[in-house]
């Protein structure tokens, strides 16, 4: 009898809802329906994880669309669906503290997908441009650099050593082992001009500036060269010198969302970085 009554115990839309702004999925699996909860939780971080990886525009554009709406869709089938016939729940499991333990998994997991798997970036500054303006939300991939380094023309989320701005975005140019030179703003690898086609000049040339000048630094076993496209407005090696590679954080992979001072850019959603 007990189990009859908790089963049939009608269940109300503003929890469901609740709920589900608590954790996604979490007001499903108030509805017992867990295959919808589970399906609505675990559908954005597959999402994130894609377009990380860098994808083609073509095909990140509809995974773009995808992750922006499974929430608001998380939201209003936990909603509706707390009106409708479900399948009997778990006896003894629908208990505040089940709902309390499954909101704490779920930030949980969402804060642990973030920290291992899926980073996102707000750039602020000029120093990436044209390859990235200001404005951009970036997602990075920090998978890849579990598994191999960084090569050469990646675009990297790294950490600066300075402590007024704790991150950086920029390109890797130089791998251990190599030696880096800059004359005359072009760069040499092993006295070798690298073509970099990315390389973005706002002023004239300067032959006692070390942005445009650097005499030959050899890389040791663990150390990288990054510098910014906007080579005349970016703070990268030619001033705090090489990175170790466990500075290096994340690649860059898709653009999730884009603004300036023109509004929306929307020719960039789902635009990867290379």
């Amino acid at each position: 009898m007990r189990e009859y009554i908790e089963t049939e115990r009608p269940r109300a839309w503003w929890v469901a809802l609740l709920l589900s702004l608590g954790g996604r999925g979490v007001g499903q699996f108030y509805n017992r329906q867990y295959t919808r909860g589970i399906a609505f939780f675990a559908l954005p971080i597959v999402l994130s994880v894609c377009l990380a990886f860098g994808p083609p525009q073509w095909m990140a554009l509809p995974l773009l669309v995808m992750l922006f709406a499974v929430y608001p869709v998380c939201l209003i089938d936990a909603a509706r669906g707390a009106s409708r016939p479900s399948p009997p729940g778990v006896p003894g499991l629908h208990r505040w503290y089940t709902y309390g333990a499954l909101i704490f998994l779920a930030v949980s997991v969402s804060a642990a997908t973030t920290r291992l798997v899926v980073d996102r970036l707000w750039v602020p500054s000029l120093a990436m441009e044209p390859t990235i303006p200001q404005g951009d939300f970036i997602l990075f991939d920090k998978l890849t650099y579990r598994f191999r380094g960084p090569a050469r023309g990646e675009v990297v989320l790294l950490e600066s050593p300075r402590e007024d701005e704790p991150l950086l975005i920029k390109r890797v140019v130089g791998l251990p082992g190599e030696t880096i030179e800059i004359h005359q703003k072009i760069v040499f690898v092993n006295g070798t001009a690298l073509p970099a086609p990315a390389e973005y000049f706002s002023d004239g040339k300067d032959d006692k500036n070390i942005r445009d000048n650097l005499e030959a630094v050899t890389l040791g076993a663990d150390l990288y060269f990054v510098l910014g496209d906007n080579r005349d407005d970016s703070l990268d090696s030619r001033q705090f010198g090489p990175v170790l590679r466990d500075q290096i954080l994340a690649r860059a992979g898709s653009v999730y969302f884009s603004a300036g001072k023109d509004g929306t850019r929307w020719d960039r959603l789902g635009l990867p970085i290379r």
